[in-house]
């Protein structure tokens, strides 16, 4: 797999970037791509969407309480990305013989994470946590917390005689041991400036080390581990399928 990396430290923007670059040649080359960062600023990250306008007067507002804005190209609500936050990034080629669907690639990502936390003992759940923001029937929790959200963005080339390739995007962002009272204030702070419905809670809300703080762990650490449960796991099923296939 070409251009992955373990752990990188990386501003936000840099960040989606690579993601933009990643999801471009996987429709060419269909070679999987993975990326584990954490950011070196504080940035809310709006979703693609008119509601979530990245104002001048909303940029003013959260730079003013320590928070750069930045926009991805995917749905879903703000993100605060911090110290602390772990990021998980995959960019590979849907198999051709599989019927794509959202679903589908969503249990992929999620048998990712689940494979990575089983290395720890930890067992999530799957679903909805009521308070908790960027929420989503695709979260996992602890205790009934929120500590991991989850996205994804699809691409399709043209038809070619029939066919059409599909790159996807999936992300994950982890809660290792960040500020979570800072990252709910600067949600709620967002919300309620961009004039927007929703008020989110720090007792929704948990992390790894919160949850399970006898974890003697780097985020180095839980970084390769989680790079590598995603090769294993990409490669089987896309080698899977290509002998099959083939």
């Amino acid at each position: 797999m070409s251009e992955s990396g373990v752990l990188r430290s990386m501003t936000v923007s840099a960040a989606l970037k690579w993601e933009e670059q990643a999801l471009r040649d996987v429709l060419i080359d269909r070679t999987p791509r993975i990326l584990v960062w954490e950011p070196t600023e504080d940035a809310m990250v709006l979703p693609a969407s008119k509601q979530w306008s990245p104002t001048p007067q909303l940029k003013r507002h959260m730079l003013a309480h320590g928070w750069q804005l930045e926009q991805r190209k995917t749905g879903g609500s703000p993100v605060p990305q911090t110290s602390g936050v772990l990021n998980f990034s995959a960019v590979y080629p849907w198999p051709e013989d599989i019927q794509f669907s959202t679903h589908k690639s969503y249990q992929l990502l999620i048998s990712i994470l689940e494979q990575w936390l089983s290395k720890y003992g930890i067992s999530a759940q799957v679903g909805e946590v009521d308070a908790a923001y960027c929420n989503g029937a695709y979260n996992l929790s602890l205790q009934n917390k929120k500590f991991i959200g989850t996205a994804q963005r699809i691409r399709r080339t043209s038809d070619v005689n029939g066919s059409r390739n599909v790159g996807i995007l999936a992300h994950a962002f982890i809660l290792i041991n960040p500020n979570i009272s800072s990252l709910v204030d600067a949600v709620n702070r967002c919300y309620q400036q961009s004039g927007q419905c929703g008020s989110f809670t720090r007792a929704a809300m948990t992390s790894l080390i919160e949850a399970n703080n006898d974890l003697e762990i780097t985020t180095h650490e839980f970084a390769a581990e989680l790079h590598q449960s995603a090769l294993s796991m990409i490669d089987k099923i896309l080698q899977h399928h290509s002998t099959n296939s083939g």
